[in-house]
């Protein structure tokens, strides 16, 4: 049923994460934080996988896969989906790529104006909300679409109050504010320093560290990944290396 049988470790990340999220909720058990965390960043790195090239090829557990992503992120399926594969990766390099760390006016990127990190990692998730909703609001199939993965998520928020734990709602809340921060940092490290790219592909770092290649679905191979974003990222390596032009590199 899986695209890929590499693609089983993100399936077991992801089952993993929900799963323990939601005995968590349903019962505080405090072990059950520990996987929750351990592999936060990983079922990250899944939801960006399953955005390019979904991780089923039948329609019906992909949708489920949707479903349980953005409870774990905090970020519903559909609006990371417009706001990365819809937005980022078509219009890399340009204004119309309101993703890029540089300010934004009306939905366009003011590319002679870059922000710091910090100020960076602060806007990243309100403009993915804000404008990701403006877009998607405009379609009626991706809206429906949206709209059940957040009555999921709200759902999951209304769970620990109607077992009397409102607390047990603090953990789930610094996952989200943990993922908004890891991604934002790493969108920023990925994209630092190229608004003037030969290319619009090569508006990207790649960066060879092992928690980037192995023990991170290969994002750090991420110039070939904007020259193919939708490969499998079981492939990226290969098509690195048969790249034309050695890809640059930020260590």
């Amino acid at each position: 049923m899986l695209r890929n049988r590499a693609d089983r470790s993100s399936l077991a990340c992801l089952i993993v994460s929900a799963s323990c999220q939601v005995a968590w909720l349903a019962t505080g058990k405090l072990v059950l934080l520990l996987p929750m965390f351990l592999i936060l960043r990983w079922t990250a790195l899944v939801q960006h996988n399953h955005s390019h090239l979904s991780l089923f090829r039948r329609r019906w557990p992909n949708r489920l896969a949707d479903l349980a992503l953005g409870p774990v992120t905090g970020m519903p399926m559909e609006l990371y989906r417009e706001a990365h594969a819809r937005v980022h990766h078509p219009h890399a390099g340009t204004p119309q790529d309101w993703t890029q760390p540089t300010e934004v006016r009306n939905g366009i990127a003011l590319q002679e104006r870059p922000l710091s990190r910090l100020r960076y990692i602060s806007v990243f998730v309100p403009r993915a909300w804000g404008l990701g909703w403006a877009s998607v609001r405009q379609d009626l199939a991706q809206t429906k679409r949206l709209l059940a993965e957040g009555a999921v998520m709200a759902a999951l928020v209304v769970m620990p109050f109607m077992t009397g734990s409102p607390l047990r709602l603090l953990p789930i809340a610094l996952q989200w504010v943990v993922v908004a921060v890891v991604s934002a940092a790493a969108n920023y490290r990925h994209h630092d320093g190229y608004l003037e790219a030969d290319q619009p592909t090569d508006f990207a770092n790649d960066t060879f560290s092992l928690l980037y290649t192995r023990l991170g679905f290969n994002i750090g191979y991420h110039v070939a990944h904007h020259r193919r974003p939708n490969a499998h990222w079981a492939k990226l390596p290969d098509l690195w290396a048969k790249a034309d032009a050695a890809p640059r590199q930020r260590v």
